[in-house]
């Protein structure tokens, strides 16, 4: 994969971490622990795909 299509792979992922976080909005607040909210649980791991998202390389779409 060149540059530019690893960037719009990010791209199109970041548009469906978009789309689900919207969707987590429309639940109720009940508080900032996962224990007491499936809302906070789901914010947790929306944010740790972010972070792997981020992480991506141009290694990372080749395999060894």
């Amino acid at each position: 994969m060149t540059i530019s299509e690893i960037e719009e792979y990010k791209n199109q992922m970041e548009k469906l971490l978009d789309e689900m976080k919207s969707l987590t909005d429309q639940l109720p607040y009940k508080g900032d622990k996962c224990k007491d909210s499936q809302k906070m649980c789901l914010l947790q791991a929306i944010f740790e795909v972010s972070v792997c998202l981020n992480g991506l390389e141009p290694s990372d779409f080749h395999q060894e």
